[in-house]
């Protein structure tokens, strides 16, 4: 099994990548992901490396989050930043319900 940041490649004798086109005996070997890019969870597939679904997120233990020392939370499948967070709970964004909404 490959660490934490890489994925599972196949590769031949020669070092080619499955498939090459070539047949013959490929062994297991493990290829680091790209910056900004993990395997996921250990239940995931182990062929391919995958982004967070917000760019400001970090992968961390396996998961994906926000880095709340840089000042960032969590809000749905993203991050917001803890001074916008603050200002939608203190209620200091404006709210419109959709009959008030303007076409």
């Amino acid at each position: 099994m490959c660490p934490e940041g890489s994925k599972t490649i196949e590769v031949n004798s020669l070092g080619f990548k499955f498939p090459d086109g070539n047949q013959g005996q490929f062994k297991m070997q493990c290829e680091v992901c790209p910056v900004g890019q993990y395997t996921g969870r250990s239940n995931a597939a182990i062929w391919d490396c995958i982004t967070c679904p917000d760019p400001v997120m970090v992968y961390v233990g396996g998961i994906c989050t926000c880095p709340r020392d840089q000042g960032f939370r969590e809000a749905g499948e993203g991050c917001i930043s803890q001074d916008e967070y603050d200002a939608l709970v203190a209620g200091q964004h404006a709210v419109a319900s959709a009959d008030e909404l303007q076409v």
